[in-house]
């Protein structure tokens, strides 16, 4: 069985600050991949959703990241394991076998999508 895992998200302080949750989990991202996240590299959907191609080595975890700036800024971030999708079903469609596919696992495919195109035009600016 193919799964992703799904996690809660939570950033606080708030901001209605467009992009500046995504800065946070980029941050988060490059200082903690290799070690507190094992080697693993979430998409996130810039709200509240992140999801990784296999466990994390914790179910809860609290990050404190800090954006530089004029004013350094932290932020404490909340990342709770909320459950696991299987992909299955979108390798069954791929292959040409009729199925029902999970709304969450269109979900998965949308999100990780989407982050490797902002990643990607980020890393070009």
């Amino acid at each position: 069985m193919v799964v992703c895992v799904f996690l809660q998200v939570t950033i606080s302080p708030e901001t209605t600050l467009k992009g500046v949750y995504r800065q946070v989990m980029s941050k988060l991202v490059s200082e903690n991949r290799q070690t507190e996240l094992g080697g693993r590299l979430p998409a996130y959907d810039g709200q509240k959703s992140l999801f990784t191609a296999g466990e994390l080595p914790f179910k809860s975890k609290e990050f404190v990241v800090t954006l530089p700036g004029r004013v350094e800024k932290r932020y404490k971030v909340v990342i709770k394991h909320a459950t696991t999708v299987s992909l299955d079903q979108l390798f069954m469609l791929m292959a040409g076998y009729p199925t029902d596919i999970a709304t969450q696992a269109l979900q998965v495919l949308d999100i990780v999508l989407r982050d490797i195109v902002l990643n990607e035009r980020n890393s070009m600016e």
